[in-house]
């Protein structure tokens, strides 16, 4: 059986937030890349920079293509599902849109913020912890093989080891794990939702805001070694952070702490079962593993792209792009550009990965890039060294987000004993 559904026919369109493809967006990406980059979304003039040289080239532009679009996108795409103007109202003050963190920022507030958040993610802070993660994800292993039948390599691996390092890492209490990831879920599957659904979301959310809000609150008065302390007492030259400020980090540090590092190996494991001759060139060569975690990271990106706002006329590739416009880096299509990477449609664990724009480029690289290799090594050295014979056991299934890409269902089987 493949190990992934059969991809659709190339569509007519891809929104930001409403594309239908996630199975395999790939075809789609080609012919984005010889064709037309504008498209209407509902009122929206949108530009799709899907070649290498042109995501890279707006990565390193920021005074051009903003950061903002993140704070401005949510709510005007919500409109355009159908929900109605109270619902929008309560969704900018729950889900703190108008916020500013390190992801919807430019220069130089930007630099303020990722300075505050950097203390805790350098390569020594994450590798005081690499003990840890590989103890978590023996246990996990172990359990599994103490199972029977098929198992769900989402549920009983892939997520529970990201949300367990990241809230140990913020000192959220062991009884809300549970609540840690269903707060996650509810913040990325947010965009695809409307009516009804968007208020349940928004009861998930306010959770969420009430929690940390306290945890915020006794941080500030008995600090702990932890991110949340770290957070509420990092002093700046424009001084602390405000507690909407604080809300907003935790939860970006919740979503980001987890989701990058779920999909990251799912689709990992997706693309070995899809290639087993490089399955078994890591079983055979454990030590290609952090090469493989490079490769899966321009194969299938967790993030496949991002979203920007056109602060002044431009031109890409020829093209000129206005002033107001929106454009998306498409990442995932910009790490199988033919003109960048050979035989780029191959997963391959020896390729030289250099360029992949998998965590991006510039002053957004991906904050947790040290955590997430680190977490992404040691779960995929557990399943090539541990989980022998694997196999798929029935149908992939793919979260809705097509922007954070990677399985909800990874049902497998392997040998036991």
């Amino acid at each position: 059986m493949s190990a992934e559904q059969t991809a659709p026919a190339p569509q007519t369109s891809f929104g930001p937030f409403a594309f239908g493809g996630q199975a395999d967006p790939y075809p789609l990406y080609t012919a984005m890349r010889s064709g037309k980059r504008e498209l209407r979304l509902g009122p929206f003039e949108v530009f799709l920079l899907s070649r290498y040289d042109d995501v890279l080239s707006a990565f390193k532009r920021p005074e051009i293509f903003s950061s903002a679009a993140f704070r401005e996108s949510r709510p005007e795409f919500l409109a355009m599902r159908g929900a109605t103007p109270a619902q929008i109202e309560q969704f900018k003050e729950v889900m703190l849109t108008a916020v500013p963190t390190v992801l919807n920022s430019d220069p130089p507030e930007h630099g303020r913020y990722r300075g505050i958040l950097n203390r805790g993610f350098t390569p020594r802070e994450i590798g005081r912890i690499e003990s840890r993660i590989r103890e978590i994800a023996k246990s996990l292993v172990d359990d599994l093989l103490a199972s029977e039948g098929p198992v769900d390599l989402v549920s009983r691996l892939t997520v529970p080891l990201p949300v367990t390092v990241i809230a140990e890492l913020l000192g959220v209490d062991r009884a809300h794990h549970a609540d840690f990831k269903r707060w996650s879920d509810a913040f990325v599957n947010q965009m695809g939702r409307a009516g009804q659904a968007i208020e349940a979301t928004l009861r998930v959310m306010g959770e969420f805001n009430d929690y940390f809000a306290s945890a915020i609150e006794r941080r500030r008065r008995e600090p702990k070694d932890d991110l949340i302390s770290q957070l509420v007492h990092a002093e700046t030259s424009e001084g602390r952070l405000s507690p909407r400020e604080l809300l907003a980090f935790t939860r970006l540090l919740l979503v980001a702490g987890n989701e990058t590092t779920t999909n990251l190996v799912g689709n990992a494991v997706i693309a070995l079962l899809n290639h087993p001759d490089q399955l078994a060139r890591l079983r055979a060569e454990p030590g290609l593993v952090p090469d493989a975690v490079e490769e899966a990271l321009r194969y299938d990106p967790p993030v496949q792209g991002l979203p920007r706002s056109v602060a002044k006329d431009v031109e890409v590739g020829g093209e000129k792009i206005p002033a107001g416009a929106r454009a998306m880096l498409m990442i995932g299509s910009a790490n199988r550009d033919p003109e960048r990477w050979r035989d780029p449609d191959r997963f391959d664990v020896e390729r030289d990965t250099t360029g992949h724009l998998g965590f991006g480029f510039g002053i957004h690289f991906c904050l947790g890039s040290h955590l997430a290799r680190l977490e992404s090594r040691v779960a995929l050295e557990a399943i090539v060294t541990r989980l022998h014979d694997l196999e798929l056991a029935g149908e992939i299934e793919r979260n809705p987000n097509p922007i954070l890409r990677g399985p909800s269902r990874l049902p497998v089987t392997f040998a036991r004993g």
